[in-house]
């Protein structure tokens, strides 16, 4: 916490500077909470606070982490525990978000993380997020039995303390999940709550119940969250800022909008970053598409 003080100083003085203030939506959107500037200043900084910037943050803990796989087969072993659990969609983007802040922070603090003890950090990262996020989170024991006896309730409990301690207790943060939930609403006007999951159809919605107001944002939101899920199952998503990370979804997404996502997201796909990730994104993009648009014609052969 003291850390964020010193930092967050002079946070206001250097937005001012910019060449892009906080959005004119966001002013209007969120007044009440606070003067626009010091709200998005605060947002800003957070992001430079946790956003890791190196897709190479695991290779100090062994050679074991040189391969882009691992890190992707438990983070997609996380997301399937956290369905199977019917938690929020924060809580999936909130647990990665620890998994990858203690990969990055821990060598500096003198700790490794040996590949045996891999899923059990990931294992103690959604029990960390579930008691964070959720107002009746899972008991441990359950969370610990999707890991077919790989790591015990008591172990998960030694990694909770570890975790803690290299996160400083920092634990709200702005994920690239969060990001695209602030800017959607900022392009499109509307409000929409957390998302969950439906265990029925795969969709993650509100309270973790199949979303039945089929509205147009409804239905545009979900599926820019599918594609925020499956980008950060890369490990080169980290060499990005989250909120970069975000605004590069929303750019590739809502192609046709991009003067307005300039100004939500108050990042220009000109700045050498943006457009990096955008390149990198949107591959992945078309991806999850054809992925949606064979699944949406197989339902229509069914149906028929």
């Amino acid at each position: 916490m003291q850390r964020f003080r010193k930092l967050s100083v002079n946070l206001c003085e250097r937005l001012r500077a910019s060449a892009l203030k906080d959005p004119s939506q966001f002013t209007k959107k969120y007044h009440g909470v606070g003067p626009a500037d010091e709200v998005w200043s605060v947002l800003c900084h957070k992001d430079e606070l946790h956003s890791i910037c190196d897709e190479k943050f695991m290779e100090p803990h062994g050679m074991e982490y040189m391969t882009p796989q691992m890190r992707a087969t438990l983070v997609e072993w996380m997301q399937d525990v956290c369905w199977e659990e019917n938690l929020h969609r924060e809580i999936f983007h909130l647990a990665v978000d620890y998994l990858d802040r203690v990969m990055a922070k821990a060598p500096a603090m003198g700790i490794t993380v040996p590949i045996r003890s891999y899923q059990l950090l990931g294992t103690t990262a959604i029990f960390i997020a579930a008691k964070y996020e959720e107002t009746h989170p899972p008991k441990l024991e359950e969370i610990v039995n999707y890991t077919a006896n790989a790591c015990t309730a008591d172990q998960v409990r030694q990694m909770e303390l570890v975790v803690l301690k290299v996160l400083e207790w920092e634990l709200d943060v702005m994920t690239p999940l969060h990001w695209a939930h602030i800017f959607f609403e900022l392009l499109k006007g509307t409000s929409r709550s957390s998302t969950g999951v439906s265990s029925e159809e795969g969709f993650w919605t509100e309270d973790g119940q199949e979303d039945t107001s089929g509205t147009c944002d409804d239905e545009e939101f979900v599926s820019l969250a599918n594609v925020v899920d499956v980008v950060i199952l890369h490990v080169a998503c980290r060499k990005y800022t989250n909120r970069t990370l975000a605004a590069a979804v929303m750019y590739s997404v809502f192609e046709e909008d991009r003067t307005k996502i300039e100004q939500v997201t108050g990042l220009s796909i000109r700045e050498e970053s943006v457009r990096e990730a955008c390149e990198w994104v949107y591959p992945i993009i078309q991806t999850v598409e054809r992925h949606q648009e064979q699944e949406s014609s197989g339902d229509g052969e069914e149906s028929a």
